[in-house]
């Protein structure tokens, strides 16, 4: 959730110089966007140090940890608030016209000025609910001692912010920063030069010259945050050669196996990057350190299923898909109404066609990430079990192959493992990865079945069809009035 509301600050940058947000705009509201821009992150921030006091106050009185799913649920709806307060202020009131005015214009100042307050906002949430986290992990301290775990210098609260803040928000605003920078770059040189792109020709290449830029941009983040990060490589020894045999097992091919250092906060593992020379495979120091090797044999498993059936490239045409479909399903259907209302509301009904286009498009195309990366993670759950059956890269391998207990057990404790050390209900329902209860009960089901194809795998080569013939048909209309209009 919280990479969604990052992505949503910097969309409403992007948004703010589109024809349609620019006919909503007040005119004069300098002072009314300060205040907004400035005062409602703030007031937001201190509703929710608010909000973690009480909770903290009711968690240490009854014992009761329902209070700390409370506290942060408190701090998620504070956040919204934040980021609809940065919309409210940039794309109705002029903040950012505000700050264009009194930077004169210089190149992405003010663009970075606007996301400063509602970024340290939701920054505080984090400074907030430290005392709370330390609290919980000092309850843990005695028995990670007994059991032998490895015990980690506690973190001070400024670290821990940092910490939240590289691991989290950097995710998103790194890349997307990348882009804002480079789409302002090229309106400039644009603006500069004196294009008209509004006739098809310089607009084709406008478009394609941004649509690379974004692509080098996704492709050079995974070495930039694996410095934001703190990582380093993962040292040789009996478990870097067990890791780089089942890679070369599944034909993967990657730039370094990495620890990711939390401090012992997190219990995770990611791949990074979209192919070999730029992708990395990252593994949390707590997960190294307190996870049974055949469990982690099972993370990284599943890590791998996402790079061999390229769930990313995938996920990313489905969203594409999802994001050209509704905008033109919406922008058909608002030609009749054209042609009801007349002549003289055709420019009404154009600003209100797409803005209904752009929001609807937005909200499908979320939908159909979440549906889809759900979806992701089974399967990716399920190459674990199948690896452990004995599937490789061979299709051979799989023949006459059932799937086996063991091979679920140790997925299903894997999974186990992640949300009892990282405090998760298992229950919890995540956008884009469900809950743990679910992906367990649906791995238990697949005992006895053939190891190849499973379920997950057809569901998956369904929704892979969908989006290519989705992309096909769209792109192919939109190329076909391109041409009309060219000729």
């Amino acid at each position: 959730m919280l990479h969604l509301l990052m992505i949503a600050l910097v969309l409403v940058l992007f948004l703010h110089d589109a024809p349609m947000v620019s006919a909503l705009r007040v005119s004069g509201g300098g002072w009314s966007g300060a205040i907004m821009g400035l005062g409602g992150p703030l007031l937001l921030a201190l509703l929710a140090q608010a909000w973690v006091m009480r909770c903290a106050s009711k968690c240490e009185k009854t014992g009761s940890g329902l209070y700390v799913f409370r506290d942060d649920a408190g701090i998620m709806v504070t956040r919204v608030g934040i980021v609809l307060t940065h919309a409210l202020s940039v794309l109705v009131l002029g903040w950012l016209d505000t700050l264009r005015s009194a930077m004169g214009g210089a190149y992405m100042l003010p663009e970075l000025a606007a996301l400063v307050a509602p970024t340290l906002a939701i920054t505080a949430g984090w400074w907030s609910f430290y005392p709370l986290d330390r609290r919980m992990r000092q309850a843990r301290l005695f028995a990670s001692i007994e059991e032998g775990d490895t015990i980690y210098p506690e973190r001070t609260r400024a670290g821990y912010v940092l910490d939240q803040f590289r691991h989290h928000a950097m995710l998103a605003l790194t890349p997307l920063v990348m882009i804002l920078a480079w789409h302002q770059a090229l309106l400039l040189i644009a603006t500069r030069a004196g294009w008209s792109l509004h006739e098809p020709g310089p607009a084709m290449a406008y478009s394609a010259v941004q649509i690379a830029g974004v692509g080098v941009v996704f492709l050079f983040t995974p070495p930039i945050m694996r410095y934001i990060w703190s990582t380093r490589r993962l040292g040789p020894g009996e478990l870097r050669e067990r890791l780089d045999v089942m890679c070369a097992a599944h034909k993967v091919r990657h730039r370094g196996v990495l620890v990711w250092r939390t401090h012992g906060t997190m219990m995770n593992g990611a791949v990074m990057g979209l192919i070999a020379p730029v992708r990395y495979i990252l593994l949390t120091d707590a997960l190294l350190d307190k996870m049974p090797d055949r469990q982690l044999e099972a993370v990284m498993a599943h890590e791998i299923a996402h790079v061999r059936r390229r769930h990313l490239l995938w996920l990313l045409g489905a969203m594409g898909a999802a994001l050209l479909l509704a905008g033109g399903a919406v922008s058909l259907a608002a030609l009749p109404v054209e042609r009801l209302v007349g002549q003289p509301y055709d420019a009404l009904v154009r600003l209100v066609a797409d803005a209904a286009a752009f929001v609807l498009s937005i909200l499908f195309a979320l939908w159909v990430f979440g549906m889809v990366s759900r979806r992701f993670e089974r399967q990716a759950d399920a190459f674990a079990v199948q690896h452990f059956s004995g599937m490789t890269s061979d299709p051979e391998s799989a023949r006459g192959r059932t799937v086996e207990p063991e091979a679920v057990d140790a997925m299903v404790g894997a999974l186990q493992t992640v949300a009892d050390l990282n405090m998760i209900p298992t229950r919890k329902h995540f956008w884009r990865h469900g809950s743990i209860a679910d992906r367990q009960r649906r791995l238990m089901r697949l005992v006895g079945l053939p190891v190849r194809p499973l379920p997950i795998d057809r569901e998956v080569a369904v929704i892979k069809v969908a989006t290519l013939v989705t992309l096909g048909v769209v792109l192919g209309i939109m190329a076909w009035r391109v041409i009309a209009e060219l000729t």
